[in-house]
């Protein structure tokens, strides 16, 4: 699969999705056994098991030849996400009409870190005893198809390497939490939420400061967002964000 893998991701314009970007040999050691892998002369395709549906992962150089995979390897309700330039939408749309529907889409924000680190006060880091509600804000609050809504275990190992900071009001409730990862220069804020009941007490500028605390000079930090949430674009915004010409669209199985 990594000999494969490098073969297709250097030729030239080859399409992807985020298994572009990812360290491949960890990816392979983190597939589970409902987990399936093909592999065409032109394509990679990946199908990760998830509850409610697989979640499609791929590289191609040939987009015929990824078509004749998916149709081929059809089971069970499913997502792609297809990352590339936002002129895109239309032609993908019609190229994946045969056997996919367009869902949503995803803008991607970019900083590269210049100057001092910016300071904030010390995090308040999650607790086990915060994982029933993280959970909850999930279920209610999130889009699973498009936002890859983490399973129980990977919201335990991120409470434990401390990579979710939280706010809490006086009397201890939870009024919001960030969820960042570091990938060696590259610092990515994976989620950032706040209740309803809080909002407008600047409880998602301060996590937000918190995230930009973390970042050290040199660093690039990323950022998703969708393009109509005004209110977060215009956050990420003042704080020197801009997107970065990539939008990575959902497609779900029709």
């Amino acid at each position: 699969m990594l000999d494969h893998y490098d073969r297709v991701k250097q030729a030239p314009g080859v399409a992807h999705s985020n298994l572009y970007a990812l360290d491949l040999a960890a990816y392979q050691a983190q597939l589970g056994q409902d987990d399936q892998v093909w592999m065409s002369p032109h394509s990679l395709l990946v199908k990760r098991h998830e509850p409610a549906f697989d979640r499609i992962e791929f590289l191609t150089k040939d987009i015929a030849d990824l078509q004749s995979l998916l149709i081929r390897h059809r089971r069970r309700a499913e997502i792609m996400e297809w990352i590339g330039s936002s002129h895109q939408k239309t032609e993908l749309i019609q190229l994946w009409r045969p056997c996919m529907a367009y869902h949503r889409c995803l803008m991607r924000m970019s900083l590269r870190v210049a100057g001092a680190p910016v300071t904030a006060p010390p995090p308040t880091l999650a607790s086990p005893s915060d994982l029933p509600v993280l959970r909850e804000f999930f279920d209610i609050a999130f889009d699973p198809w498009a936002e890859r809504v983490p399973g129980v275990h990977e919201l335990e190992d991120l409470v434990a390497t401390h990579n979710i900071l939280v706010s809490r009001s006086d009397n201890g409730a939870l009024r919001g939490f960030m969820i960042r990862t570091r990938t060696g220069r590259t610092l990515h804020l994976r989620y950032l939420f706040v209740d309803p009941n809080f909002r407008g007490q600047r409880v998602g500028e301060d996590l937000f400061a918190q995230f930009r605390a973390d970042a050290k000079t040199g660093d690039r930090l990323i950022l998703w967002v969708f393009p109509d949430n005004p209110v977060a674009i215009s956050l990420y915004q003042k704080h020197g964000f801009a997107s970065d010409g990539t939008v990575n669209y959902i497609f779900k199985s029709n």
